[in-house]
């Protein structure tokens, strides 16, 4: 095919018309410098506006007069001709003109292009040319400005978007101007223009708004815009400069992106100098991940319309190097398909979704590392104009089937009404959310229905159903009318369609008026398309909306101070929102008064007061402007080129920079002139001031970015290959089957929907509440990054390296898509460690977890009654000294258990975390024990706690029914659990600083307690480690209090199990680990250090306790009360309160996860899986809140023995689970040496490293040695001198008092009278051991496991590396979610040197 002129338009028959030469308004002094005509009237705009006064008037019309008379010899015959240096664009004489016509008259050039050698436009040149030539002298109107625009020599450089930041150029001392030649006046001229100019001095327009528009001038004021905005790119961040770029080669981002500008404005020069970059410079073959959808419509958008024009149109910005024959002559095609061809990869989803981004260099898509790895549905469905137009031209049905597929897809989701959630997960091609907007992620999907279906000449009709059917959705759910002036706006439902209604527009949704447009008449004006007969009613409400939004679209910058809109919008509305059909009308005009009315309908909120230069209005006002002929688009337009002017130029020829506050004079800037300025909004600008024969709107589609495309016939290689299901046939989103629209549809002609049960957002019926409360607890299989098949795919072609056990013939996958057991036709059963693996990271829990709720997890998470009571009975047992020094020895095997555990966690952030860990990395068996084992710990606690939160109120109230209490702290725990993880999140971020804060208090409360601050006590120093001692027990006592200093250590561990539900664990987890080294010296170690100095061992109320519960021995409250301070013992009872509360938060969140993940595993029943929509492991939430019930117990007259067997049974899992965290890192380690692996692969290393892994598991074995033997050979109970205590009461019948054990069973105070005595508190203690045994031993024995080869460890399902998730298929390390590598490394670097050096000494420890 010839890729020349693939349509055949020069083949088409058309009249020749007159040939033309571009125009260049650019002189040059001797020195070299260049003056463009827009340094000189930049700012001469805001002095025109301003001149309303008699004097500036007649100052006016004396320079216009002063203009036409000089002028006037430039209209006559001139015989020197001054060429522009910097372009090829030439200024000719009559002479020079009539010879060029001569010769250029043999071949035509298209209608479409406007004839510049118009006789009239040559007279109008001329005076312009005059106009702007004239010397500037000091005092006039044009004086000074040159001093303040010109270019410098600057080396310093604003922000680009692909460029670093650095500060921008200051001011400069001279200007570049030069003088300008006098021309010579003919007499003939004079007299004729002396005349003329007494009827023509109050009509002309320089181009700068005086007298009757002249749209041809004020396009050369656009022009010379482009020219200071590319000259100031070119001389500061050209992508040949030396210098940090984004990527070390460049990709020319500006660069590609401006190339049909530059043509369509003939800066010939210019895009030499980019052509010849191109061509030298540019490669793709760089290792950087990029973004799809952007590099599509800037890079191959780009080049793609650079191609057309340039062959299509060959004399816009004419380049020899691209004629035919020539080696330039394919360029533009060339590097398209090179870069289309890496672009594909993205397409290579399970889904045939795009993922997010691409590799260029290895031909790889990656997922999104954000929103669980969903893409933007704009951005997904934004790629269709440009790989179809490339199959057209290359007629490689590759390209076209694979964009093709896309909308297939999204449609086949069956969204309601036509309007999608802006998220879609390319894993499975399934919706993610129920966000609905127009704005920002959800906008050009829309755009592009509509130009599909005229691209390929309206042969494509489904396209144009999907748009009719989405902007009828926009009218019942979108559309609504501010107050008090009735502003049509498209606001956004944020939570779906059948919630609430948020009347924020971005300025993105601008583009809808022009889009509404163009759909309506198809790309002719309004007046021929009223003449066709498919215009309809339909048609005319389409133009009406399109009219009012436009309106409303203005009003966004007539509202701000400079005329420029901010990013985002919000609008007043009534309370119930009106539907599309209510009556309204807004102003026509907006009143400039500061107090008016219509203002009342807008809010700009300090932070959305942005302007980024975008081109969204000036886009739609082209389109509107084109279609009605109405001259007011036009007039708006140029009224926004010159607030763009005055507001956003750069000193010293530095372009132009967008604005980060455009509601203040002078606004505040960014320092940062965005690629859309120069492709997109100085091009609607230039084709807005056009005749309206330049890139016709019934010939051309604009993409996204504005890159003109032609249409086509798809011809016998191109169909529509795919059919709309039925909408019966799809399962629903089911965003809502109530209607939940804001009134009747707006014509009779649209399809009408039963609406007489619809109301507002604001004004639901009850049902509608339940319905949708109820619908929260539904399954979404959407929420699984990885999509089921895939799970069945790798757990059945992948059997001889996943499966652990004997039995492996006619495996055939279970029904939940590889569950950890399943069962083959002989019966024998085997354990799928891959599809383990897949589930656990492919877990369906929601990522809502910030850094902040992960701190605060790890600092004061499970703070609770083993630190604030429990320790009342390690200071008893063994001595200030003796709790003191196990502390720090638990604390040292935790910060080194911690480490390994950061590591692993951030590594691979999934499902069960240390469970999990244990099933891959040790033996499934292994991991199924400790996973039950840790679970059952955690619901046997929740009753502990709860009961231990009843009995705290005792101390406000001795004759309180704990009952009461019990049901009001279990109904608070699981409401907020139902909440979901971000509920509990902040719970305990709450909790937490709160904890946190009493804890502080108490330590700087107890030195001043110490150093004698309260005359009642008096200095009392270190006196009770002499009377009655630092130790008691001696070295018994000290090992008896290492399971009870444990204890108060349980729960440290969870932040590693939230990994999974963070939203970035590799940034926020490291932090929250190292909190572990102070919370430990800080919050235990300082604290109980006072403990011991403020409260004897021998204290009567440690020793009469009711229980490990009672909070009235806590040695917090005793130290506060022995001081004598009346309120703050109850304070710190609050406080334990609250503490105690935590912990049972915790309880469940920890049981409930650790169920699901065992269900996902296939090591628990399938139920205890389910995930809601939310995100909730919704079952085990409610298994584990049901054990709560037990808290009644607290009511009995001996609860605690029922207690104390149901502790015993995970009384030591704590420790067993530590254990299990060191030897998974362990054998971690081990086989990622063995596989040839680099450490610089992981993205946190544990600061203990592998010898940390194997102290903490060494002291977790001594731990249990020592309790093994306290078990065995109890310290006897101490009981409290009944002369001490008032309220001590006798003892009970045989002669003894029964003092409960701890909650970890030490063995104080328990009933040692016999032997039987020692083999009851034995087992109560070391039950624990048994249960695991039994656990690990029936599931080895029932599946046949084996300990996992380091060889055959699976190190890649859902390892996550510097951004990048991966997931092991066949053997081969696939990524499925991620960013860039080195955009990360660059980005820590670029942080580390930035910080000081005591900083960076705090990210080491925190």
């Amino acid at each position: 095919m010839n890729v020349r002129d693939p349509f055949n338009i020069r083949g088409l028959n058309r009249d020749p018309i007159a040939s033309w030469r571009p125009k260049r308004n650019t002189t040059h002094d001797s020195s070299g410098n260049t003056t463009t005509t827009l340094q000189s009237v930049i700012r001469t705009a805001a002095a025109t506006a301003a001149a309303e006064t008699a004097a500036a008037a007649e100052l006016l019309r004396e320079k216009a007069s002063e203009v036409l008379l000089e002028a006037g010899a430039s209209l006559l015959p001139v015989t020197t001709t001054n060429t522009d240096d910097n372009d090829s664009d030439t200024r000719t004489t009559e002479e020079d003109l009539g010879d060029d016509q001569e010769d250029m008259s043999s071949f035509s050039i298209p209608k479409n292009v406007p004839s510049f050698s118009n006789p009239q436009r040559q007279y109008e040149d001329r005076l312009w040319a005059a106009a702007t030539n004239k010397n500037s002298k000091p005092g006039n109107i044009l004086s000074g400005v040159q001093d303040i625009i010109s270019g410098g020599n600057r080396a310093a450089l604003p922000m680009y978007k692909d460029k670093p930041y650095i500060y921008p150029p200051g001011r400069g001392g001279c200007g570049g101007g030069g003088g300008f030649r006098p021309r010579r006046k003919r007499t003939l001229g004079l007299l004729l223009l002396a005349v003329a100019g007494l009827g023509a001095a109050g009509r002309l327009d320089t181009g700068w708004g005086w007298g009757r528009a002249n749209w041809l001038k004020r396009r050369e004021r656009v022009v010379e815009a482009m020219k200071l905005s590319w000259d100031a790119y070119e001389r500061y961040a050209w992508e040949s400069k030396s210098g940090k770029q984004m990527v070390p080669k460049g990709l020319g981002w500006i660069i590609i992106d401006s190339l049909d500008t530059l043509m369509l404005m003939n800066l010939t020069d210019r895009l030499s100098h980019a052509r010849e970059w191109l061509a030298k410079d540019l490669t793709w073959e760089q290792d950087e991940y990029v973004n799809t959808f952007e590099t599509t419509i800037r890079m191959l958008g780009g080049l793609l319309s650079a191609h057309y024009l340039s062959t299509t149109f060959p004399q816009l910005a004419p380049i020899a190097d691209d004629d035919p024959g020539k080696p330039g002559e394919d360029l533009y095609l060339e590097k398209a398909k090179d870069l289309a061809d890496r672009l594909m990869a993205a397409f290579d989803s399970p889904s045939g979704i795009p993922y997010a981004s691409v590799n260029l260099k290895e031909f790889k898509g990656i997922i999104s590392h954000a929103d669980m790895g969903a893409s933007s549905t704009a951005e997904t469905t934004t790629l269709q104009l440009e790989f179809k137009y490339l199959a057209k031209l290359t007629g490689e049905k590759d390209f076209w089937d694979k964009a093709e597929k896309v909308i297939q897809l999204v449609d086949d989701n069956g969204a309601e009404d036509g309007l999608v959630p802006i998220f879609i997960f390319a894993t499975t091609g399934k919706f993610h959310g129920e966000n609905i907007r127009l704005g920002s992620r959800g906008d050009s999907y829309y755009e592009y229905l509509i130009k599909q279906y005229l691209q390929t000449n309206k042969k494509e009709p489904v396209y144009q159903e999907m748009w009719d059917e989405a902007l009828q959705g926009v009218r019942k759910h979108l559309i609504t009318y501010t107050e008090p002036s009735q502003f049509t706006i498209i606001g956004e439902r944020p939570s779906g369609l059948k919630k609430e209604f948020s009347p924020k527009m971005d300025h993105l949704v601008c583009f809808m008026p022009g889009t509404i447009a163009l759909a309506a008449t198809g790309g002719l004006t309004e007046k021929e398309a009223r003449g066709q007969p498919t215009w309809t009613d339909k048609n005319e409400a389409d133009m009406q909306l399109a009219r009012e939004l436009m309106h409303t679209c203005w009003g966004m910058y007539k509202y701000m101070a400079t005329g420029l809109a901010a990013e985002i919008t919000y609008f007043n509305i009534p309370k119930e929102p009106l539907g599309a059909s209510a009556p309204h009308k807004a102003p026509a005009e907006f009143d400039p008064d500061p107090e008016a009315e219509w203002r009342k309908d807008f809010d700009v909120k300090p932070q959305d007061s942005h302007n980024l230069q975008r081109p969204e209005t000036v886009e739609s006002l082209f389109y509107m402007w084109r279609i009605t002929g109405e001259e007011k688009y036009r007039d708006w337009g140029w009224e926004m080129f010159k607030s763009f002017m005055n507001y956003t130029a750069v000193e010293d020829g530095g372009g132009f920079t967008s604005l980060s506050n455009a509601n203040i004079i002078p606004p505040r800037t960014r320092d940062n002139m965005e690629s859309f300025w120069l492709a997109e909004t100085l091009k609607y600008f230039y084709l807005l001031f056009s005749p309206n024969d330049l890139l016709p709107l019934d010939k051309v589609v604009f993409n996204t970015e504005a890159h003109p495309f032609p249409r086509f016939d798809m011809g016998p290689l191109f169909s529509t290959g795919w059919k709309r299901k039925p909408r019966d046939e799809i399962t629903s989103i089911n965003m809502g089957s109530l209607r939940s629209g804001m009134g009747r549809e707006f014509l009779s002609s649209y399809p009408e929907d039963d609406d007489s049960n619809s109301t507002s957002a604001h004004s639901h019926p009850p049902s509608h509440y339940v319905q949708n409360w109820v619908s929260s607890f539904r399954r979404d299989p959407g929420r699984r990054i990885t999509p089921a098949t895939v799970v069945h795919s790798v757990g059945s072609s992948n059997r001889s390296s996943t499966v652990v056990g004997v039995s492996r013939s006619n495996v055939s996958s279970s029904a939940g898509g590889g569950s950890g057991g399943e069962k083959d036709h002989h019966g024998g059963h085997f354990f799928d460690l891959h599809a383990a693996n897949v589930n656990t990271a492919n877990t369906m829990l929601s990522r809502e977890l910030k850094g902040r709720h992960l701190q605060m997890i790890a600092i004061g998470g499970s703070i609770g009654t083993g630190l604030f009571v429990a320790s009342g009975s390690t200071l008893t047992a063994g001595g200030p000294a003796s709790m003191l020094l196990a502390y720090a020895f638990i604390g040292g095997m935790l910060y080194c258990t911690m480490q390994a555990l950061g590591e692993l966690a951030v590594a691979f952030p999934v499902a069960g975390s240390f469970s999990a860990y244990s099933t891959r990395f040790l033996d499934p068996a292994l991991g199924f024990s400790m996973g039950w084992n840790y679970a059952l710990q955690w619901l046997v606690c929740l009753p502990l706690e709860i009961i231990a939160a009843s009995m705290t109120v005792n101390y406000w109230k001795k004759d309180a029914h704990r009952s009461v209490f019990v049901t009001i702290f279990l109904v608070a725990i699981l409401v907020i659990n139902l909440f979901g993880v971000k509920g509990y999140g902040e719970a305990e971020f709450i909790f937490s600083v709160l904890k946190v804060i009493a804890v502080i208090g108490f330590i700087l409360l107890g030195i001043v307690i110490n150093i004698g601050g309260f005359p009642d006590e008096g200095y009392i120093g270190g006196k009770y480690w002499y009377d009655p001692g630092a130790f008691n027990n001696g070295f018994k006592g000290f090992c008896t209090i290492f399971v009870t200093a444990a204890f108060a250590f349980t729960g440290i561990e969870l932040v590693g199990l939230a990994a999974a539900e963070a939203v970035n664990p590799r940034k926020s987890l490291p932090t929250a680990i190292k909190q572990v080294f102070w919370r430990i010296t800080l919050f235990y170690l300082i604290s109980l250090t006072l403990v011991g100095l403020l409260v004897p061992y021998n204290h009567p109320d440690l020793l009469g306790a009711e229980s490990f519960a009672d909070a009235s021995s806590s040695p917090f409250v005793i130290a506060i009360e022995s001081a004598g301070i009346a309120i703050l013992p109850g304070i710190m009872n609050a406080v334990i309160l609250v503490a105690v509360v935590s912990v049972g938060n915790s309880a469940v969140f920890g049981s409930s996860r650790t169920l699901a993940a065992l269900a996902d595993q296939g090591q628990a029943p399938k139920i205890l899986g389910y995930v809601d929509r939310r995100g909730r492991p919704l079952i085990s939430i409610l298994v584990a809140s049901a054990f709560g019930l037990l808290g009644y117990l607290a009511d009995l007259a001996q609860p605690t023995e029922v207690l104390n067997w149901l502790l015993a049974v995970t009384g030591l899992s704590s420790i067993f689970t530590w254990a299990s965290i060191c030897l998974a890192h362990i054998r971690f380690r081990n086989a990622w040496r063995i596989q040839g692996r680099s450490l610089s692969e992981l993205s946190y290393l544990s600061q203990a490293g592998v010898a940390g892994s194997w102290i903490g598991f060494g002291f977790n074995v001594l731990v249990l040695i020592a309790h093994f033997w306290t078990a065995a050979w109890p310290i006897p109970p101490t009981l409290p001198d009944p002369d001490a205590v008032d309220d001590w009461t006798t003892a009970p019948e045989g002669g003894h008092r029964e003092v409960p054990t701890s909650p970890t069973g030490n063995g104080i105070g328990v009933t040692i009278n016999n032997t039987g005595d020692v083999v009851h508190n034995f087992f109560l203690q070391c039950s624990c051991v048994p249960v695991i045994i039994v656990f690990w031993a029936g599931y080895k024995v029932w599946y046949r496991t084996k300990i996992v080869k380091l060889e055959e460890i699976d190190l890649d399902t859902g390892r996550r590396r510097a951004g990048v998730v991966y997931f092991n298929d066949r053997g081969r390390s696939l990524p499925v979610f991620a960013v860039g590598k080195q955009e990360l490394e660059r980005e820590r670097e670029r942080e580390m040197r930035r910080m000081p050096r005591w900083k960076r000494v705090y990210r080491l420890l925190c």
